[in-house]
């Protein structure tokens, strides 16, 4: 199994990684940086061309992780990798707490641990929410879009496509944020906001 990126996220990642079980059959992918002291680099296998990972698919494992941060990056990932032929996987860790009643999760997801996703949760493809995250019931988050560490999104809130939530941000009951946005670290959101805008502070502006 491919882990695209072998960066701080990709790092992220192995401790869930050594969880399921999979230190053995995982494999990097990262042509961006040549960095071959980095922690990855001395523990596992980073392929580091496009050519040698045309050869990696080509023995017939298909199947990618996205292992990198921010929504655009992560679109772009997608789109690159699905364009070569591979097949995205959403990893899930066994330490989140995510109901049984009616939760969607779409492909090629990435949930860290301690994350609560309670009832009527819809999670696009594509995302990655960190750890601590809380998402309560009706929730809906577009595809693509990151939640970082210690997020709470309160019932009915609904994020766009491509959105980027910061650290310890609280997005209040039924609060609808637009595609392409940025919530700032810690903010506290307590009206909508419109696609493509930046807020920051308590409450958020």
């Amino acid at each position: 199994m491919l882990i695209v990126g072998a960066g701080g996220f990709a790092k992220q990642l192995l401790p869930l990684i050594d969880r399921l079980d999979l230190s053995k059959q995982v494999v990097f992918f990262d042509d961006y940086s040549n960095d071959t002291t980095s922690l990855i680099s001395r523990n596992f296998h980073v392929i580091r061309s496009e050519e040698e990972l045309k050869q990696y698919f080509a023995h017939g494992d298909l199947r990618f992780v996205n292992a990198v941060g921010g929504p655009v990056n992560r679109l772009k990932i997608h789109q690159k990798m699905q364009g070569l032929g591979a097949e995205p996987i959403s990893l899930i860790d066994p330490d989140s707490s995510i109901s049984q009643y009616e939760v969607e999760i779409g492909t090629g997801c990435c949930i860290l641990q301690q994350v609560v996703i309670e009832p009527g949760v819809s999670i696009g493809k594509g995302c990655l929410i960190n750890l601590n995250s809380l998402l309560t019931h009706d929730v809906s988050i577009g595809d693509f879009s990151e939640i970082s560490p210690s997020v709470t999104i309160l019932g009915g809130a609904k994020i766009g496509h491509s959105t980027f939530v910061g650290a310890g941000a609280i997005i209040l009951p039924k609060i609808e944020i637009g595609d392409n946005c940025v919530v700032g670290a810690g903010a506290v959101v307590n009206r909508s906001v419109p696609s493509g805008h930046r807020v920051v502070g308590v409450p958020a502006r």
